[in-house]
């Protein structure tokens, strides 16, 4: 989707506002703040030892890009953690799908904490908490979706800092 549809979004945008300079940056993708957040909501959820698994739900996309960053970002948690194993699901289109892997972990004896790497709650968060609570096994937690959070913040105006000041040269917009 952000390879085509949001370029495709911006030159509409250009043809419209031609005197409106557009700055198009990168994607949070593997940031520091986003495991530090990740690893947040993991701590927040649980008393974590060697033998628990965090398993990150991506939303999912047909971008291999997307599956790429998000199994990067997990394994800088695992890298960054005890954990004994990070791992990734998606909701659509991605595998291993967030049902499949919540089957594989479903009479499991040790403590696996789900967090949803997304940044709104809404019906597809409805859905997990309902699918996770439908198997009754107290090891396995549900963690908060990211949300608002500083980390996501400062992560996030990380990026936009980049993507304004490239090699010293501002890229603001004109308001002349």
């Amino acid at each position: 989707m952000q390879k085509k549809d949001i370029p495709d979004e911006i030159r509409k945008c250009q043809d419209s506002y031609p005197w409106i300079t557009v700055t198009y940056g990168k994607t949070i993708g593997v940031h520091d703040k986003m495991a530090e957040s990740v690893i947040k909501k993991i701590h927040d959820a649980a008393t974590i030892d060697s033998s628990t698994i965090a398993v990150l739900i991506g939303r999912g996309s047909s971008d291999p890009d997307v599956t790429k960053d998000l199994g990067a970002l997990a394994e800088l948690v695992q890298v960054k953690t005890e954990l004994a194993d990070v791992r990734t699901c998606y909701l659509t289109v991605a595998s291993p799908s967030f049902s499949d892997t919540l089957e594989s972990v479903r009479k499991t004896e040790r403590n696996v904490i789900f967090i949803p790497y997304l940044l709104f709650t809404g019906l597809l968060m409805k859905g997990i908490e309902r699918e996770i609570s439908r198997t009754e096994n107290e090891h396995i937690i549900l963690g908060n979706y990211l949300g608002y959070d500083p980390l996501v913040e400062e992560a996030f105006l990380d990026r936009v800092n980049e993507t304004l000041f490239v090699k010293g040269e501002s890229h603001a917009a004109n308001h002349d």
